[in-house]
């Protein structure tokens, strides 16, 4: 069985997510989720952040791909009325759709 794992991280703490993610868990590929709406600034403004990281962890054996997948995804702006953390559904939607099968089940 292969259990595939996604996660979003803060490009800041790519070293601090790397040692954390390590742990029984293989490396596949990280996915650039691009910004359609506002960016976000760091370093005293002076670096626009324009895309997310998203790292493709695996456990088990090589996932199967269903179709090929792309190193990259256009995500929309979600809907931050209900609370300020919320992601948008595009770049979940397209992994599910590319790495899973109809009734397989999916953990969020």
């Amino acid at each position: 069985m292969t259990n595939s794992n996604a996660v979003y991280f803060q490009l800041n703490r790519i070293a601090l997510y790397l040692d954390i993610y390590y742990s029984g868990l293989k490396y596949r590929w990280q996915i650039v989720v691009i910004h359609t709406g506002s960016f976000a600034r760091m370093f005293s403004n002076t670096v626009i952040v324009t895309y997310k990281p998203l790292l493709w962890y695996f456990k088990g054996t090589e996932p199967k791909i269903l179709e090929s997948i792309s190193d990259s995804v256009v995500s929309k702006p979600p809907d931050k009325s209900l609370y300020p953390w919320t992601q948008s559904p595009v770049e979940a939607e397209y992994m599910i759709s590319k790495l899973t099968a109809p009734n397989d089940v999916v953990l969020d």
